[in-house]
């Protein structure tokens, strides 16, 4: 059996306890990256679950950080916690409990309460965040979606947007997003509910705005057109204005860049055409996320290069021969990869 059937047979419980699963959703590297991007080609039936896991992973990441406690603080919270466990979990659930809380295993005490956490929280988060509309994107695929109450959404490629089943009738319209989107918010002016973007453990709240959010990763790239809107970190929260451009770090749990850009470096995507002015090595990042392909630099030197480009986004053979001319190099593709030489 091979590493990807592996993951194959698995359901959401497993995929969530599965320490290399939580590795590439807590910490993604290029490595672990190529291998679940490698997995979902093969088995794109496998998308909607490992969505549904990832998302619930990060959705617990932010409660579980904020609490800095002894091994004897949780030890004595242990008891109520496995007590209300008793009545809530599923009966096919329970017996993992008991095993993990094993007295014989008192080291595991740690692990046992986040996995009860986890099952806890599946067992409310399944009935709370039920979704019932869920958009995707492919690679090199672009997509307009209308909300219930008439915003828009432009989704960029490799992207998912997920709305909650009982979306229209909460206080707060909530939608998940991961990868790139430029959200077009209307006003609410019957009930004035808000309107959040949840990435990572950054929620994004606003009332009427247009803004562009793209989260790929451990970073969140939030640049606001019109209106204002408002961060929920860490349990602090930051309000941006109109051409404010802000980097988070899911990692660090911080903003790590803030400054004023010009609308066309972060939202020029919606027209088709890919405007950056940065390093090649974010550059080819940008391309490879849009087109699901692996670039490789035989000349790595070349990726903290500041290079300024811009290419039309629909036909990855175009894109080619235009980062050619811009970057003075020499570009082979070999199936899923580019391999990139400098030019003599």
């Amino acid at each position: 059996m091979s590493y990807f059937e592996i993951y194959k047979e698995m359901d959401f419980e497993e995929l969530v306890e599965n320490t290399e699963f939580q590795s590439w959703v807590y910490t993604p590297s290029s490595s672990n990256n190529d291998f679940w991007k490698g997995f979902l080609k093969k088995y794109p039936e496998k998308q909607a679950i490992v969505d549904e896991a990832k998302m619930f992973l990060l959705s617990g990441k932010s409660y579980f950080e904020q609490y800095d406690k002894t091994h004897e603080e949780i030890q004595l919270e242990l008891t109520d916690v496995f007590e209300l466990a008793n009545k809530k979990l599923p009966l096919s659930l329970r017996s993992k409990r008991k095993v993990l809380f094993n007295k014989r295993n008192q080291h595991l005490a740690i692990a046992a309460s986040f996995a009860v956490l986890f099952f806890l929280g599946y067992f409310f988060y399944k009935s709370s965040y039920e979704f019932n509309k869920n958009y995707t994107t492919d690679y090199a695929e672009w997509q307009t979606v209308k909300l219930p109450d008439a915003s828009v959404v432009e989704l960029n490629a490799n992207s998912t947007l997920k709305l909650s089943k009982d979306w229209k009738d909460r206080d707060t319209r909530k939608v998940w997003l991961e990868g790139e989107a430029f959200f077009d918010v209307e006003k609410n002016l019957t009930t004035h509910s808000k309107f959040q973007v949840i990435v990572n453990d950054l929620t994004i709240e606003v009332l009427g705005t247009e803004f562009n959010v793209q989260s790929r990763g451990d970073l969140t790239k939030v640049f606001l057109k019109e209106g204002k809107i408002k961060l929920l970190m860490n349990n602090k929260e930051e309000y941006l204005y109109p051409g404010d451009f802000i980097t988070y770090s899911s990692k660090k749990q911080t903003i790590i860049s803030r400054n004023k850009v010009p609308q066309e470096s972060y939202t020029s995507w919606r027209t088709g055409t890919l405007q950056m002015n940065d390093t090649v090595d974010k550059i080819f990042k940008e391309i490879e996320n849009i087109y699901g392909v692996n670039i490789e630099l035989e000349d790595e030197s070349l990726y903290n290069e500041t290079r300024k480009i811009g290419i039309p986004m629909k036909n990855l053979d175009i894109v080619i021969p235009i980062l050619e001319i811009s970057l003075d190099v020499e570009i082979i593709k070999d199936k899923n990869k580019l391999i990139v030489r400098q030019n003599n």
